[in-house]
């Protein structure tokens, strides 16, 4: 299910989304595991991992917009992302929204625990950077 909080980001983003010329900034951007005590990490296998540079906006960068986004990913036992969730905002919609994306586009293979598939969760520190 959606929260409100969601929806009112994603209304926010589509209301200041507007075209923009060329933007010569660089950006740097990184996904950190926030590793909960329940999973064995080194047993994660990540089968597609988005490249967040595809989702800095352009509107952002010009806008000077960086920081952290936690989102909490949740992992079916097919290895597909069931749910995303936001826990700690940049305070910049366009980037919390990124985040979301981003934690969708991702792919796992099974997590196996005592040799079964499991529905499994785990948060991602998003970060957006310029130089």
């Amino acid at each position: 299910m959606i929260s409100t909080r969601l929806i009112l980001i994603v209304l926010v983003v589509i209301i200041m989304s507007a075209c923009s010329g060329g933007v010569n900034k660089t950006a740097s951007s990184q996904i950190d595991y926030l590793h909960l005590p329940s999973i064995d990490y080194k047993n994660l296998k990540v089968i597609y991992e988005p490249n967040l540079d595809d989702y800095y906006s352009k509107k952002s960068k010009e806008n000077d917009e960086t920081g952290e986004v936690v989102i909490r990913i949740i992992i079916d036992s097919d290895g597909k992302v069931k749910d995303v969730q936001l826990l700690k905002s940049s305070n910049y919609p366009r980037l919390d929204r990124a985040a979301y994306d981003i934690g969708l586009k991702y792919k796992f293979e099974p997590y196996q625990q005592n040799g079964k598939s499991i529905v499994f969760r785990t948060q991602l520190l998003v970060t957006f950077k310029l130089h």
